[in-house]
C-alpha cells in the first residue's frame, strides 16, 4: 500500500509540474508589484519594459522626422509662391505694402540716429560747461590766493575728476594761472596718508590726470 501511495503522489507531481512552470512564467510577465514590492523589475517584466520603450522612442523620432519634412516641404512652397508673385505681379497691393513699410522703418532708423546725435551733443555740452564752471571759479580764487578754499574744494573726499577736470581746463584755456592750477591739483594728497602712501597715490593720481586730460583735451579742440 506505501508503494502504491507513493508511486501515485510521484504521478501527480509529474503532472503538476507543467501547470507550476507555466504559473512561473506567467508571474515573471506581470508587473512588479503583483508579486512583489521590493525588487523594480524582474527577468521577463524588465525586458518587455525596455522594449516597450524602445518602441516609443522610435515612434516619437519617425513622428519628428515627419514634421520636419512637413515644415521644410512648406516653408519650400511659400518661398515658390513668394517668387511667383514678385515675378508675376499677382498682388500689387502687397508691393505697396512692402514698400510702404520699408520707407517707415527707414524713417524711424534715421530718427533714432538723429536723436542719439542730440543727446551725444547734449552730453558733450553739460561736459563743456561743467568743465568750464570748475575752471573759472578755481582761476577767480588762484588769483585771489586763496589757496586753502581751492584744497577744500578739490579734496580727497571728491572724485579725481572733478580736480582732473579744473586742471585740464586751465590748461587748455592758458594764461599765467594755468601752471599754478595743474601744480596745484597734482600736489593734493589724501588726509593722514603716510609719504610712501602719498607718493604712490600721487602718482596713481598724476597717471589718472594725465589720461583724463588727454580726454578732454581732445573733447575740447
Amino acid at each position: 500500500m506505501q508503494q502504491h501511495s507513493s508511486i501515485m503522489r510521484q504521478q501527480q507531481q509529474q503532472q503538476h509540474r507543467p501547470r507550476l512552470r507555466a504559473a512561473a512564467a506567467r508571474l515573471l510577465l506581470l508587473p512588479c508589484s503583483a508579486h512583489t514590492h521590493k525588487d523594480s523589475h524582474t527577468g521577463a517584466s524588465a525586458y518587455y519594459h525596455q522594449q516597450q520603450q524602445q518602441q516609443h522612442q522610435q515612434q516619437q523620432q519617425q513622428q519628428q522626422q515627419q514634421h520636419n519634412q512637413h515644415n521644410h516641404q512648406q516653408k519650400h512652397h511659400q518661398k515658390k509662391h513668394q517668387q511667383q508673385q514678385q515675378r508675376h505681379h499677382q498682388h500689387p497691393q502687397l508691393h505697396q505694402q512692402q514698400k510702404h513699410q520699408q520707407q517707415h522703418q527707414q524713417q524711424q532708423q534715421q530718427q533714432q540716429q538723429h536723436q542719439q546725435q542730440q543727446q551725444q551733443q547734449q552730453q558733450q555740452q553739460i561736459k563743456l560747461l561743467v568743465v568750464f564752471c570748475i575752471y573759472r571759479i578755481c582761476r577767480q580764487h588762484i588769483l585771489k590766493g586763496k589757496y586753502s578754499w581751492l584744497a577744500f574744494r578739490i579734496s580727497p573726499h571728491r572724485p579725481p575728476a572733478v580736480y582732473a577736470a579744473a586742471a585740464a581746463a586751465a590748461a587748455a584755456a592758458g594764461g599765467p594761472d594755468a601752471a599754478a592750477a595743474v601744480r596745484y591739483a597734482c600736489t593734493i594728497h589724501p588726509r593722514g596718508a603716510g609719504p610712501q602712501q602719498q607718493q604712490q597715490q600721487q602718482q596713481q593720481q598724476q597717471q589718472q590726470q594725465q589720461q583724463q586730460q588727454q580726454r578732454y583735451q581732445q573733447q575740447l579742440y
